[in-house]
Protein backbone atom coordinates (compact mmCIF):
# COMPACT_ATOMS: atom_id res chain seq x y z
CA UNK A 1 0.00 0.00 0.00
CA UNK A 2 1.39 3.38 -1.04
CA UNK A 3 1.46 5.83 1.85
CA UNK A 4 1.78 9.61 1.78
CA UNK A 5 3.99 10.07 4.80
CA UNK A 6 7.40 9.39 3.25
CA UNK A 7 6.97 12.03 0.55
CA UNK A 8 5.63 14.60 3.00
CA UNK A 9 8.51 14.05 5.40
CA UNK A 10 11.07 14.65 2.67
CA UNK A 11 9.56 18.07 1.97
CA UNK A 12 9.72 19.31 5.55
CA UNK A 13 13.37 18.97 6.46
CA UNK A 14 14.79 22.24 7.88
CA UNK A 15 16.98 24.37 5.66
CA UNK A 16 20.29 26.02 6.36
CA UNK A 17 20.93 29.62 7.29
CA UNK A 18 20.00 32.33 4.84
CA UNK A 19 16.52 30.98 4.06
CA UNK A 20 14.84 34.03 5.59
CA UNK A 21 16.50 36.44 3.15
CA UNK A 22 15.97 34.22 0.11
CA UNK A 23 13.32 35.15 -2.44
CA UNK A 24 10.05 33.29 -1.82
CA UNK A 25 7.76 35.10 -4.30
CA UNK A 26 8.66 36.32 -7.79
CA UNK A 27 6.37 38.65 -9.70
CA UNK A 28 7.80 38.19 -13.17
CA UNK A 29 11.19 39.88 -13.41
CA UNK A 30 10.06 43.07 -11.71
CA UNK A 31 9.60 42.16 -8.03
CA UNK A 32 11.28 39.65 -5.76
CA UNK A 33 9.81 39.22 -2.28
CA UNK A 34 11.71 37.64 0.61
CA UNK A 35 10.34 35.78 3.60
CA UNK A 36 11.15 38.79 5.80
CA UNK A 37 9.11 41.02 3.46
CA UNK A 38 6.24 38.57 3.81
CA UNK A 39 6.57 38.37 7.59
CA UNK A 40 6.56 42.16 7.99
CA UNK A 41 3.44 42.38 5.82
CA UNK A 42 1.59 39.74 7.81
CA UNK A 43 2.58 41.32 11.12
CA UNK A 44 0.90 44.58 10.04
CA UNK A 45 -2.34 42.86 9.03
CA UNK A 46 -4.50 41.99 12.02
CA UNK A 47 -6.53 39.54 9.93
CA UNK A 48 -3.39 37.64 8.89
CA UNK A 49 -1.54 37.39 12.20
CA UNK A 50 -3.29 34.20 13.27
CA UNK A 51 -2.20 32.51 10.03
CA UNK A 52 1.46 32.94 10.96
CA UNK A 53 1.17 30.01 13.39
CA UNK A 54 0.97 27.27 10.74
CA UNK A 55 2.58 26.31 7.46
CA UNK A 56 -0.79 26.28 5.70
CA UNK A 57 -1.38 29.76 7.06
CA UNK A 58 1.87 30.98 5.51
CA UNK A 59 0.73 29.69 2.13
CA UNK A 60 -2.46 31.74 2.44
CA UNK A 61 -0.45 34.81 3.48
CA UNK A 62 1.81 34.39 0.45
CA UNK A 63 -1.15 34.20 -1.94
CA UNK A 64 -2.74 37.28 -0.34
CA UNK A 65 0.44 39.34 -0.54
CA UNK A 66 1.17 38.27 -4.11
CA UNK A 67 -2.39 39.17 -5.12
CA UNK A 68 -2.00 42.62 -3.55
CA UNK A 69 1.19 43.24 -5.52
CA UNK A 70 -0.24 42.21 -8.90
CA UNK A 71 -3.45 44.16 -8.27
CA UNK A 72 -1.32 47.24 -7.73
CA UNK A 73 0.55 46.64 -10.98
CA UNK A 74 -2.69 46.04 -12.87
CA UNK A 75 -4.22 49.17 -11.35
CA UNK A 76 -1.27 51.27 -12.50
CA UNK A 77 -1.52 49.75 -15.98
CA UNK A 78 -5.24 50.57 -16.17
CA UNK A 79 -4.79 54.05 -14.73
CA UNK A 80 -6.92 53.39 -11.65
CA UNK A 81 -6.59 56.34 -9.31
CA UNK A 82 -5.71 55.79 -5.66
CA UNK A 83 -8.62 56.52 -3.31
CA UNK A 84 -8.31 59.61 -1.10
CA UNK A 85 -6.94 58.85 2.37
CA UNK A 86 -6.86 60.55 5.72
CA UNK A 87 -3.42 61.82 6.66
CA UNK A 88 -2.90 59.13 9.30
CA UNK A 89 -3.94 56.40 6.87
CA UNK A 90 -1.72 57.67 4.06
CA UNK A 91 1.28 57.40 6.40
CA UNK A 92 0.78 53.62 6.61
CA UNK A 93 1.94 52.14 3.28
CA UNK A 94 0.51 48.68 4.06
CA UNK A 95 -2.97 50.09 4.64
CA UNK A 96 -2.73 52.45 1.66
CA UNK A 97 -1.58 49.70 -0.71
CA UNK A 98 -4.22 47.27 0.49
CA UNK A 99 -6.94 49.86 0.02
CA UNK A 100 -5.72 50.60 -3.50
CA UNK A 101 -5.53 46.88 -4.31
CA UNK A 102 -9.12 46.46 -3.09
CA UNK A 103 -10.27 49.29 -5.36
CA UNK A 104 -8.54 47.66 -8.34
CA UNK A 105 -10.03 44.28 -7.45
CA UNK A 106 -13.53 45.76 -7.43
CA UNK A 107 -12.98 47.01 -10.99
CA UNK A 108 -11.95 43.53 -12.16
CA UNK A 109 -14.40 41.26 -10.32
CA UNK A 110 -17.92 40.71 -11.61
CA UNK A 111 -20.79 41.88 -9.44
CA UNK A 112 -22.33 39.16 -7.24
CA UNK A 113 -25.90 40.32 -6.89
CA UNK A 114 -28.76 37.90 -7.38
CA UNK A 115 -32.48 38.16 -7.79
CA UNK A 116 -34.19 37.21 -4.57
CA UNK A 117 -37.06 35.37 -6.24
CA UNK A 118 -37.22 31.65 -5.55
CA UNK A 119 -37.40 30.88 -9.26
CA UNK A 120 -34.13 32.70 -9.98
CA UNK A 121 -32.37 31.05 -7.05
CA UNK A 122 -33.67 27.63 -8.09
CA UNK A 123 -32.16 28.18 -11.54
CA UNK A 124 -28.81 28.95 -9.90
CA UNK A 125 -29.15 25.81 -7.77
CA UNK A 126 -29.82 23.73 -10.87
CA UNK A 127 -26.96 25.20 -12.91
CA UNK A 128 -24.37 25.49 -10.10
CA UNK A 129 -24.83 22.41 -7.89
CA UNK A 130 -21.21 22.74 -6.73
CA UNK A 131 -22.17 25.94 -4.88
CA UNK A 132 -24.58 24.02 -2.66
CA UNK A 133 -22.54 20.86 -2.25
CA UNK A 134 -21.69 19.73 1.26
CA UNK A 135 -18.00 18.81 0.90
CA UNK A 136 -16.52 15.43 1.65
CA UNK A 137 -15.49 14.90 5.27
CA UNK A 138 -13.08 12.62 7.04
CA UNK A 139 -12.91 11.50 10.65
CA UNK A 140 -9.40 11.48 12.00
CA UNK A 141 -7.24 10.21 14.82
CA UNK A 142 -4.10 12.16 15.54
CA UNK A 143 -0.74 11.66 17.17
CA UNK A 144 0.98 15.00 17.74
CA UNK A 145 4.45 15.31 19.23
CA UNK A 146 6.35 18.52 19.99
CA UNK A 147 9.39 18.90 17.77
CA UNK A 148 11.88 18.50 20.62
CA UNK A 149 10.23 15.32 21.93
CA UNK A 150 12.34 12.15 22.03
CA UNK A 151 10.91 8.68 22.59
CA UNK A 152 13.77 6.54 23.72
CA UNK A 153 16.74 7.38 21.50
CA UNK A 154 14.53 8.56 18.62
CA UNK A 155 13.50 12.12 17.76
CA UNK A 156 9.78 12.71 17.17
CA UNK A 157 9.80 12.59 13.33
CA UNK A 158 11.97 9.48 13.23
CA UNK A 159 9.84 7.66 15.78
CA UNK A 160 6.62 8.58 13.98
CA UNK A 161 8.02 7.52 10.61
CA UNK A 162 9.09 4.12 11.92
CA UNK A 163 5.77 3.60 13.68
CA UNK A 164 3.82 4.60 10.57
CA UNK A 165 5.69 1.98 8.60
CA UNK A 166 5.05 -0.62 11.30
CA UNK A 167 1.30 0.13 11.32
CA UNK A 168 0.99 -0.09 7.54
CA UNK A 169 2.83 -3.43 7.63
CA UNK A 170 0.55 -4.77 10.37
CA UNK A 171 3.31 -4.88 12.99
CA UNK A 172 1.93 -2.14 15.27
CA UNK A 173 -1.45 -0.89 16.48
CA UNK A 174 -2.30 2.79 16.05
CA UNK A 175 -4.41 2.94 19.23
CA UNK A 176 -1.44 1.62 21.22
CA UNK A 177 0.73 4.34 19.69
CA UNK A 178 -1.82 6.95 20.81
CA UNK A 179 -1.53 5.66 24.38
CA UNK A 180 2.24 5.81 24.23
CA UNK A 181 2.16 9.35 22.85
CA UNK A 182 -0.09 10.40 25.73
CA UNK A 183 2.50 9.16 28.20
CA UNK A 184 5.13 11.43 26.67
CA UNK A 185 2.88 14.48 26.09
CA UNK A 186 0.27 14.65 28.88
CA UNK A 187 -0.75 18.19 27.94
CA UNK A 188 -1.41 17.42 24.26
CA UNK A 189 -4.67 15.97 22.96
CA UNK A 190 -4.02 12.66 21.22
CA UNK A 191 -6.50 10.37 19.50
CA UNK A 192 -9.84 11.21 17.90
CA UNK A 193 -10.18 14.79 16.63
CA UNK A 194 -13.58 14.40 14.99
CA UNK A 195 -14.81 15.20 11.49
CA UNK A 196 -12.96 17.56 9.15
CA UNK A 197 -13.86 18.98 5.75
CA UNK A 198 -11.62 17.75 2.94
CA UNK A 199 -9.86 20.89 1.71
CA UNK A 200 -7.57 20.66 -1.32
CA UNK A 201 -5.83 23.88 -0.25
CA UNK A 202 -4.53 22.19 2.91
CA UNK A 203 -2.05 19.42 2.18
CA UNK A 204 -2.88 17.22 5.18
CA UNK A 205 -6.64 17.36 4.63
CA UNK A 206 -6.29 16.87 0.89
CA UNK A 207 -4.15 13.78 1.50
CA UNK A 208 -6.60 12.50 4.10
CA UNK A 209 -9.41 12.89 1.58
CA UNK A 210 -7.53 10.73 -0.91
CA UNK A 211 -6.63 8.07 1.66
CA UNK A 212 -8.75 5.01 2.40
CA UNK A 213 -10.25 4.29 5.81
CA UNK A 214 -7.44 2.92 7.97
CA UNK A 215 -4.67 4.66 6.00
CA UNK A 216 -2.15 6.97 7.64
CA UNK A 217 -1.09 10.44 6.51
CA UNK A 218 2.17 11.97 7.71
CA UNK A 219 4.19 12.56 9.71
CA UNK A 220 4.37 16.18 8.68
CA UNK A 221 5.55 19.23 10.57
CA UNK A 222 2.85 21.68 11.61
CA UNK A 223 4.18 24.63 13.58
CA UNK A 224 5.98 23.33 16.68
CA UNK A 225 4.65 19.77 16.27
CA UNK A 226 5.00 16.65 14.15
CA UNK A 227 1.62 15.18 13.22
CA UNK A 228 0.57 11.69 12.13
CA UNK A 229 -3.06 11.13 11.13
CA UNK A 230 -5.20 8.02 10.71
CA UNK A 231 -8.42 8.08 8.68
CA UNK A 232 -11.15 6.25 10.62
CA UNK A 233 -14.25 7.14 8.56
CA UNK A 234 -15.25 9.07 5.44
CA UNK A 235 -18.38 10.75 4.10
CA UNK A 236 -18.66 11.61 0.40
CA UNK A 237 -19.77 15.02 -0.87
CA UNK A 238 -23.48 15.51 -1.47
CA UNK A 239 -25.86 18.14 -2.77
CA UNK A 240 -28.83 18.67 -0.43
CA UNK A 241 -32.32 18.62 -1.85
CA UNK A 242 -33.67 22.04 -2.86
CA UNK A 243 -36.32 21.98 -0.14
CA UNK A 244 -33.60 21.53 2.49
CA UNK A 245 -31.53 24.46 1.24
CA UNK A 246 -33.98 26.93 -0.30
CA UNK A 247 -34.07 29.32 2.67
CA UNK A 248 -30.27 29.72 2.61
CA UNK A 249 -30.01 29.77 -1.20
CA UNK A 250 -29.43 33.52 -1.62
CA UNK A 251 -26.63 33.60 0.95
CA UNK A 252 -24.98 30.48 -0.45
CA UNK A 253 -25.20 31.70 -4.06
CA UNK A 254 -23.72 35.09 -3.19
CA UNK A 255 -20.83 33.59 -1.24
CA UNK A 256 -20.09 31.07 -3.99
CA UNK A 257 -20.04 33.84 -6.58
CA UNK A 258 -17.63 35.94 -4.51
CA UNK A 259 -15.27 33.02 -3.91
CA UNK A 260 -15.36 32.07 -7.59
CA UNK A 261 -14.59 35.62 -8.66
CA UNK A 262 -11.72 35.89 -6.19
CA UNK A 263 -10.16 32.71 -7.55
CA UNK A 264 -10.67 33.82 -11.14
CA UNK A 265 -9.04 37.23 -10.63
CA UNK A 266 -6.14 35.68 -8.73
CA UNK A 267 -5.60 32.97 -11.34
CA UNK A 268 -5.67 35.39 -14.28
CA UNK A 269 -3.38 37.97 -12.67
CA UNK A 270 -0.92 35.37 -11.40
CA UNK A 271 -0.66 34.02 -14.93
CA UNK A 272 -0.43 37.48 -16.52
CA UNK A 273 2.30 38.72 -14.18
CA UNK A 274 4.05 35.34 -13.93
CA UNK A 275 3.76 34.95 -10.16
CA UNK A 276 5.83 32.15 -8.65
CA UNK A 277 5.40 31.26 -4.97
CA UNK A 278 8.09 29.01 -3.48
CA UNK A 279 6.03 27.28 -0.79
CA UNK A 280 8.87 25.07 0.41
CA UNK A 281 11.17 28.09 0.91
CA UNK A 282 8.46 29.86 2.93
CA UNK A 283 7.94 26.81 5.16
CA UNK A 284 11.69 26.39 5.70
CA UNK A 285 12.14 30.06 6.59
CA UNK A 286 9.12 30.05 8.93
CA UNK A 287 10.52 26.96 10.67
CA UNK A 288 13.91 28.61 11.22
CA UNK A 289 12.40 31.92 12.34
CA UNK A 290 10.08 30.42 14.94
CA UNK A 291 12.31 27.54 15.93
CA UNK A 292 9.35 25.26 15.32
Amino acid sequence: MLTVWAAVLAQTQPAGEGAQSATVIDVGDTEHITYDDLRRYAARRIDLKALMASHEGWKAIAREYALTRVLMQEGQRLGVQRPPLKEEDAADPVFANDLYALKVYETLANDCRFETSEAALKRYYDTHPEAFQVPARVRLQRIMLPDQTAIGPLAAPTWLTLQARAVTEGQANFDKLIERAREHTPGVHQGDIGWHVVDDRIDLLAAAGQAEVGNLVGPVREGAYWVLLRVTDKRPPLVPAWEDIRHQAHTIATQHCKETEHQRVMRELFEKYRVRIDVEAIVRAATIKTGS
